[in-house]
């Protein structure tokens, strides 16, 4: 089959777009011709994938989203796709892949002014082209707590959601030799051996709270528990991070080496992760930690939340968030009993269940979709 894929842009450390080029991968070795398209492209592109670069204009990135949309849609009725499957919420939809949270429901404390901007506007009419009980899209879902929120707002039938399993990266395991790789990477960075380490994978201060977890590093050390060293991989805010780093009083003990294909290695460098998002689609970094071994102290807004419970691998922060409440979570996760527990049985958990399947799962099902339109 002719299976088109779109994306608006595509660089190599973004999460959904790992997903993307993944997805893609698997359909083209399956035998099928695969169009891949997007406004911008940085980083390899898959084997066998015919990538096509549509030129948007627009002084802002809604403008520039709805822009994709209408080139998109010029661009199936020149190519004639069997499927168009869209990695963001686009009109004109066969399947959409449910990378994100609602914006409607995200924005819905933002007060009525701003529901009369354009930017509300257009992305609320781009969720509304996916989500409402008329569309026909297809949704292919990657936790149930999101599909539950979708079908709340739009009123969208449940048959048209697919729920995948998780579909992290196998080689995040917990390696036999995760003590001298944790080692190195942290000589590599300048971080001391036996200091305490937290990890934050996403370096957006709004959306992955890192500005919680540069208060509860703080508060730790002020209260005389661990002096923690903060760890912050990712693109996103790294200066903002940086001056309210310094403004708290850590200069010297946080790290921004921005992003990093050495994941692994920082997994097993670090004692902890921390994932006070305010809103996760998903959080595949907090399955990544828990198969390595790592506590996790998150926010229950993140989708994979629930694995650590299941698991027992740390602490799922309850809604409204709590400061204190976070800084007390971490400070257990770092050291002592708690720590030793949690990364036992994090591992345990990552031999055990089907944690690595769902890109595969997503690739079958798209495939299966789109034969049934034909």
């Amino acid at each position: 089959m002719k299976l088109a894929l779109a994306i608006f842009a595509m660089f190599p450390d973004g999460g959904l777009q790992r997903d993307f080029a993944t997805i893609a991968r698997r359909l083209a070795d399956a035998g099928h011709e695969v169009h891949a398209v997007a406004t911008s492209w940085e980083g390899p592109r898959p084997d066998g994938v015919a990538v096509h670069l549509l030129p948007v204009r627009g002084r802002s990135n809604h403008g520039r989203m709805a822009g994709f949309g209408r080139a998109l849609a010029d661009w199936r009725a020149a190519h004639r796709p069997d499927a168009l499957t869209g990695f963001n919420r686009l009109p004109g939809l066969d399947i959409h892949y449910c990378g994100d949270v609602s914006f409607i429901e995200q924005a819905g404390d933002r007060g009525p002014l701003y529901r009369m901007t354009p930017r509300y506007r257009t992305y609320a009419a781009l969720e509304c082209a996916v989500f409402a009980p008329a569309s026909g899209t297809e949704i292919l879902a990657l936790s149930q707590r999101t599909a539950d929120g979708y079908r709340k707002l739009h009123g969208t039938p449940e048959a048209r959601f697919h729920l995948l399993p998780p579909g992290i990266d196998p080689s995040r395991k917990r390696p036999k030799d995760a003590a001298a790789r944790g080692k190195i990477f942290r000589s590599g960075l300048g971080i001391p051996p036996g200091a305490p380490l937290v990890l934050a994978i996403g370096a957006r201060m709004d959306t992955k709270g890192v500005d919680r977890t540069l208060e509860a590093v703080a508060a730790m050390a002020a209260g005389g528990g661990p002096q923690a060293h903060l760890l912050v991989l990712g693109r996103g805010d790294i200066a903002t991070i940086h001056k309210r780093a310094v403004r708290l009083g850590l200069y010297g003990r946080v790290y921004l080496p921005g992003p990093r294909s050495d994941v692994l290695d920082a997994l097993c460098a670090a004692d902890a992760l921390a994932h006070p998002a305010r809103r996760e689609n998903t959080g595949g970094a907090i399955l990544e930690a828990i198969v390595a071994g790592l506590p996790v102290v998150a926010t229950a807004n993140c989708g994979f939340a629930e694995h650590i419970a299941r698991a027992d691998a740390g602490v799922v922060l309850d809604e409204p968030f709590d400061q204190m409440a976070f800084a007390s979570a971490l400070a257990r996760a770092l050291r002592g009993p708690d720590h030793t527990r949690w990364s036992a049985a994090g591992v345990i958990y990552g031999r055990t269940e089907d944690l690595y399947s769902g890109l595969d799962t997503a690739a079958l099902k798209i495939a299966e979709l789109a034969e049934a339109r034909r």
